[in-house]
């Protein structure tokens, strides 16, 4: 029986519609120490392989990606905070011989306040290259081996499905959808599937990241996932428009002679 008493694991949801843009770690590193999030889940992040993950890091969090593959867009990646035991998780590498690169689904084994934790933080874009049933398929492949092996972890399911008939993680995996109004441009796409919708309170907001979609909270009580605080913070945002570049570009030549610089944003 769980201990009624426990914490149990907050958290942040947004597709950021890129990470990579001028001060959107910086804004991101806001919201989550104003809400105290456990965990962010990321879709769009838009990192790859140029993106050093000490750059997009953030002070308390350890950082999980998966990147896109090609292409503009796309890319998922979770903040945990470092006071939670977590790791990348493949549950159905024993059920599936081959899991697609172009389906972004990637999960996560947390274990905080005596609970196990499986997060699933997922994108499904617009236009993709996969048949609907491959990722159903797959994800359904995954919760099912989850619940082989622990029946009585907390199971999340979480980020932009776009226009993906979810009804199948609630009518055949028993998972209950926490959102109930739009989240972009009039539409209710980002989703959050969690299997003990005893433990939580659902809150949507906008996001101070800039981005059409609004940003999902989900905590224990109403406290929890409230997005006022009374914590400030001071934050150092870089004006990295186009003139400002040239100008420090303009600098650097004038101090260190006529060698090409290359300053990438």
């Amino acid at each position: 029986m769980s201990n009624k008493s426990s914490v149990c694991l907050s958290l942040f949801v947004l597709n950021a519609t890129s990470l990579a843009k001028p001060n959107a770690v910086q804004l991101l590193s806001t919201e989550l120490l104003q809400l105290r999030s456990h965990c962010a889940l990321i879709s769009e992040s838009w990192l790859t392989s140029k993106h050093e993950s000490a750059v997009v890091a953030i002070k308390g969090y350890d950082l999980y990606r998966r990147d896109r593959c090609k292409g503009r867009g796309d890319g998922v990646c979770a903040y945990v905070r470092n006071d939670v035991t977590c790791s990348i998780y493949c549950p159905a590498a024993l059920l599936t011989a081959n899991r697609p690169d172009v389906i972004e689904i990637m999960w996560l084994k947390c274990f905080f306040d005596s609970r196990h934790y499986y997060i699933a933080c997922c994108y499904n874009p617009p236009r993709h290259l996969y048949r609907d049933s491959q990722f159903v398929g797959l994800l359904t492949s995954d919760l099912e081996y989850i619940n082989s092996i622990c029946c009585d972890a907390v199971v999340i399911v979480a980020g932009d499905f776009n226009q993906l008939d979810t009804s199948f993680l609630e009518q055949e995996q028993g998972l209950v959808q926490m959102v109930t109004v739009s989240t972009h441009c009039g539409h209710l796409i980002d989703k959050v599937f969690v299997s003990r919708p005893d433990l939580y309170k659902c809150t949507v907001f906008q996001s101070i990241l800039k981005t059409k979609h609004k940003a999902i909270v989900l905590g224990r009580n109403l406290r929890d996932s409230c997005v006022t605080c009374n914590h400030r913070s001071k934050v150092n945002l870089y004006d990295l428009r186009q003139p400002n570049i040239d100008c420090l570009h303009y600098n650097l030549v004038s101090t260190h002679g006529t060698r090409s610089y290359s300053v990438e944003i």
